[in-house]
């Protein structure tokens, strides 16, 4: 197949080929509305064309490069849904993506002193702040100038780029989600973590937000607690996490407790095997590509000296399968917020 060219893509897209030139090569002599800007983009992804990256970096004095410094374990689904996002911008943006190690805290910043990155996303860990000093990473950042955007932070910035993952949010919708379809006793059920692992306390923070809401009991016991016994008087319950949930929905069919016959169960994440548990898992998702993709414009768009309007953090949602049963005779009813996705 003949390769693309930039005539090809202004072709496409209907307009010139500088005006291709200036947006694929992010140039800020010319201003094109978002519209046409979006436009050729599409076209050059149709058609698979790729600016010359470094002949772009030296006219520009670029790498048109962006530091990834995470703090997760490689292999964590949060982490890879989220690179997934921020690479997916930056092909869109026309910025490779750069591993830099977080071992040494703040070896990414010679990264940006040599010109291997223009600007930097740090993934917050999800362990204690005495691990990850968020306010020194911010002021290094500053200092040196560095677009930057911090991921699962803690930090109100007020040039909005802190983007969190909102832990609360998937144990407030699940527990929402419930309530909707007519459940009244809803225990939360969680292994027994640490204090240190600062996503526990948000997602039982969330359950219990809106069982007091609703002027509730809240109810938490550890999984390791759980015996046939005990399930056998609870009617529905809500996991912090998908593999929490497999372990009560194992017991409970050994049991020959029926899901969700006598036992209404949610998760409030979601796993890739969730569809697939014997009963498929209705769970709770957040959106971590589009936050990884909201991240990385940011970084671009200060890099770019682009004007980026405000732009609403995408919010969490139910992925609806066979694991609640429906006790309300307004059975299709959504909770407050609640988006629901079969």
């Amino acid at each position: 197949m003949k390769k693309a060219t930039i005539k090809d893509v202004a072709a496409l897209a209907g307009v010139s080929v500088s005006a291709v030139s200036y947006v694929l090569n992010q140039s800020t002599e010319k201003k094109y509305s978002e519209k046409t800007r979006q436009k050729i983009y599409s076209a050059a992804e149709k058609l698979g064309y790729h600016p010359n990256h470094i002949a772009r970096g030296m006219r520009s004095q670029r790498s048109y490069s962006i530091g990834i410094v995470n703090w997760w374990e490689i292999n964590n689904r949060v982490f890879i849904k989220t690179l997934e996002g921020i690479t997916a911008m930056g092909e869109k943006l026309g910025y490779s993506v750069v591993i830099c190690p977080s071992a040494d805290s703040y070896s990414y910043l010679s990264y940006y002193e040599n010109k291997r990155i223009d600007g930097a996303v740090l993934i917050a860990p999800v362990t204690s702040m005495a691990e990850f000093n968020e306010m020194e990473h911010i002021r290094r950042l500053q200092k040196a100038k560095i677009p930057f955007a911090v991921i699962n932070g803690h930090t109100d910035l007020p040039q909005g780029n802190c983007f969190r993952y909102d832990f609360a949010q998937t144990t407030y919708l699940a527990t929402d989600y419930l309530l909707a379809k007519g459940h009244r006793e809803i225990i939360y059920i969680a292994p027994k973590y640490g204090e240190e692992i600062r996503e526990v306390g948000l997602r039982q923070k969330g359950y219990m937000t809106r069982m007091q809401e609703e002027g509730l009991p809240c109810l938490c016991r550890a999984v390791e607690d759980l015996t046939p016994q005990m399930l056998k008087q609870f009617h529905s319950i809500v996991t912090n996490k998908t593999d929490t949930a497999k372990k009560v929905m194992d017991m409970a069919l050994t049991a020959g407790i029926k899901i969700p016959e006598d036992l209404s169960i949610i998760a409030a994440n979601t796993e890739y095997y969730s569809e697939y548990l014997p009963v498929p898992l209705t769970t709770v998702q957040i959106p971590f590509q589009s936050i990884g993709k909201m991240a990385m414009r940011r970084v671009i768009s200060a890099i770019e000296h682009h004007d980026l309007s405000s732009e609403e953090m995408p919010a969490c949602m139910v992925l609806e399968q066979n694991s609640v049963k429906n006790l309300s005779s307004e059975g299709n009813k959504e909770g407050k917020g609640m988006r629901i996705y079969s």
